[in-house]
């Protein structure tokens, strides 16, 4: 014990200090956020933190999370040599679902969604390889659709479908039908059966009409509609005479509410020889 106006010595201060820090600083902290001594954590400069592992202390691999400053959990996710890769999810700072989706090599692939705080779905669409196709929704905090679009294969969007807080759809624009393909038209001989496909919009509460014919009359008109279940339509046709071939592919949009309808069409053209 001390005297009345004796000191304490350096030791004495140095180890009081030591002591107090193993007992509030490190061990306290990978108690509260680390499963094991294994765990890194990489603070960022906004005060958010990663706790995870490293494979050859530079590529992130296995589960990582990324904690708020308040340390509530804001991202889940798998990696696999540095890269994103499987399910992941993402939280607000109240805990709430934000979003979940996939990730393949460090990039959106397959189903992604986003959540407003309030539970209702925010965004919705599917990703290749970091790209969005095909069909992407955005809906109001209340939950009615938003806007409707379409995108091709090269992440571009191409027909979109704008709706009011009511439902009320109050713009439309760009294409709905994009390609018609024929794989084989270049040399084409008769009697050869041609393959084609055909990519097009599906926006919701709508019916599709496709409908497949020869402006000479040298093909059976083909109504591809029974085939609309998705954006993608295979079908084929076999021309039985030489000649050329006028063809064209028409797709007509209906609102199931309003009733209005719109037209996409393309024509292509291909020489049939003996």
């Amino acid at each position: 014990m001390l005297n009345a106006g004796e000191h304490p010595s350096k030791l004495a201060l140095f180890l009081y200090f030591f002591i107090l820090y193993l007992f509030t600083g490190c061990t306290g902290h990978k108690k509260e956020y680390s499963s094991s001594e294994e765990m890194d954590t990489v603070r960022m400069n906004n005060g958010e933190y990663w706790v995870g592992s490293f494979l050859r202390d530079t590529l992130k691999e296995g589960n990582w999370r990324l904690f708020y400053p308040n340390h509530t959990l804001e991202i889940q996710v798998s990696y696999h040599n540095g890269k994103e890769q499987g399910y992941c999810k993402g939280f607000y700072p109240s805990g709430k679902l934000k979003y979940e989706g996939f990730y393949k090599n460090g990039l959106k692939d397959s189903n992604q969604t986003y959540y407003y705080e309030n539970g209702n779905v925010e965004e919705k669409f599917f990703a290749d390889s970091g790209i969005t196709m095909s069909d992407k929704f955005n809906y109001y905090e209340t939950g009615g659709l938003k806007e409707y679009l379409f995108y091709d294969e090269k992440g571009v969007g191409r027909y979109r479908r704008r709706f009011d807080e009511n439902g009320k759809l109050v713009k439309t624009e760009g294409k709905a039908l994009l390609h018609f393909v024929a794989n084989n038209k270049d040399s084409v001989e008769v009697n050869q059966i041609v393959k084609a496909a055909a990519v097009c919009a599906n926006p919701p509460d709508c019916k599709r009409v496709l409908i497949f014919s020869e402006q000479s009359g040298l093909l059976p008109t083909i109504n591809l509609s029974d085939s609309l279940k998705k954006n993608y339509i295979e079908f084929s046709f076999k021309p039985t005479r030489n000649g050329t071939y006028k063809t064209k592919l028409v797709l007509i949009i209906t609102d199931d509410k309003t009733h209005n309808t719109e037209e996409s069409s393309i024509n292509d053209n291909f020489i049939v020889v003996k």
